[in-house]
C-alpha cells in the first residue's frame, strides 16, 4: 500500500496578507487565481499550496506523485458557515467550523495526485483569495482546541465511501450544493 502521508484533505484555514475579503467577493473560475503560478511560498506545510501549482512532483517513500490542479465549481455560501463531511456521515446534526469564512461564491479546486497508473485527490481547498497565504491553522470544530499543524494529533473524519464534500450552510441551514 503506498503511503500518502503526506497527502490528504486540509482541514485547515489561512490568513492572506489581504484577509479583508469583503462579502460577495468572489474569484471568477477561468482566471487565473493564486494556484495558476508558482510564487514564493510562505506559509508551512508548503505542499497545501504548491500542490495546486502547475507540474508540481512530490516523491513519498521511492513514490513520485505527480499534482495536477482541477477546478470544480463555485460553492456558495450564504452563512459564513463551512462543513467538510463524507456525504455517508452527514446529517441534519453535522457541525460547521467555528470559523466565520467569507460570504459569497467562492472556486473549490482539487490537487489530485497521479501514481503508479492510479490517481487520487489529495487536497481540496474553498479559494477565498487570490493573495498568497502567510499561515496555516487547523480548522476547528465546536468543543475543539487548538492544535500546532505539525502535531502528532490532527482532527479529521473518516472517509469510508471514498468522496469528501464540502456542504455549506445556506441562508436557510440548507445543504447548499458545490455548483459549476
Amino acid at each position: 500500500m503506498v503511503a500518502l502521508s503526506i497527502l490528504g484533505l486540509s482541514l485547515s484555514s489561512c490568513t492572506t496578507e489581504n484577509s479583508a475579503t469583503t462579502s460577495g467577493y468572489v474569484l471568477s473560475p477561468g482566471r487565473p487565481t493564486v494556484g495558476s503560478s508558482p510564487y514564493a511560498v510562505q506559509a508551512e506545510p508548503a505542499i497545501f499550496e504548491t500542490s495546486f501549482f502547475p507540474a508540481t512532483r512530490v516523491e513519498q517513500n521511492g513514490v513520485v506523485f505527480e499534482l495536477q490542479r482541477q477546478l470544480l465549481g463555485n460553492l456558495p455560501i450564504g452563512s459564513g458557515r463551512i462543513i467538510a463531511a463524507s456525504p455517508v456521515g452527514l446529517s441534519p446534526a453535522t457541525a460547521a467550523f467555528t470559523t466565520a469564512f467569507p460570504r459569497g461564491r467562492f472556486p473549490v479546486e482539487l490537487a489530485v495526485a497521479h501514481f503508479n497508473g492510479d490517481e487520487r485527490v489529495a487536497f481540496a481547498r474553498i479559494l477565498f483569495s487570490a493573495q498568497p497565504v502567510v499561515t496555516w491553522q487547523l480548522a476547528l470544530l465546536p468543543g475543539q482546541k487548538t492544535l500546532p499543524v505539525y502535531g502528532e494529533e490532527f482532527y479529521g473524519y473518516p472517509v469510508d465511501g471514498g468522496c469528501a464534500f464540502f456542504p455549506g450552510r445556506g441562508q436557510s441551514g440548507s445543504v447548499a450544493p458545490i455548483t459549476g
